[in-house]
């Protein structure tokens, strides 16, 4: 986090009263943007840690705090500590485009704050999110997808 967003694979935003889910077609990745609360709850730590977000008129702004530090920023493996704290912004520009920035802030690993800022683009409308596999043993980095050969 926030790798898995800029990622090559699909995911998918779905709203439910109260929370936000983001399925990722990647390593059956996933996560929940709580709307319903303003603070993170003590003691949680993982790799994708807690995230609570609001609207700002039509941008949604998303708070991660409580990362393990046992993640990598990006694909070249830059690291980040247990202190790491994201605040994301989805802003869309049109129907088929968001906007997305993500400050990374993390004392124990960079002396300033920095942002991450890309656009996030529509696969295909009435795209369906298939299941991701790397497999042991498979053929190369793709692996396997929706468990067929390859």
């Amino acid at each position: 986090m926030p790798r898995i967003t800029y990622t090559p694979y699909a995911f998918e935003i779905v709203q439910t009263a109260g929370k936000i889910h983001v399925d990722y077609e990647y390593m059956h990745a996933w996560r929940i943007f709580h709307l319903d609360r303003t603070t993170h709850p003590e003691g949680v730590e993982s790799s994708d840690g807690d995230s609570i977000a609001h609207w700002d008129g039509d941008t949604l702004v998303v708070d991660v705090q409580g990362l393990n530090g046992k993640t990598w920023l990006d694909m070249a493996g830059d690291f980040h500590s247990d202190q790491l704290h994201v605040m994301e912004r989805y802003t869309p520009i049109d129907s088929n485009t968001i906007w997305y920035e993500a400050m990374i802030e993390d004392p124990k690993v960079y002396t300033r704050p920095w942002k991450l800022r890309l656009p996030l683009h529509r696969q295909a409308k009435n795209f369906e999110l298939m299941e991701y596999e790397c497999e042991p043993g498979g053929s190369g980095a793709a692996g396997n997808l929706s468990g067929s050969a390859q």
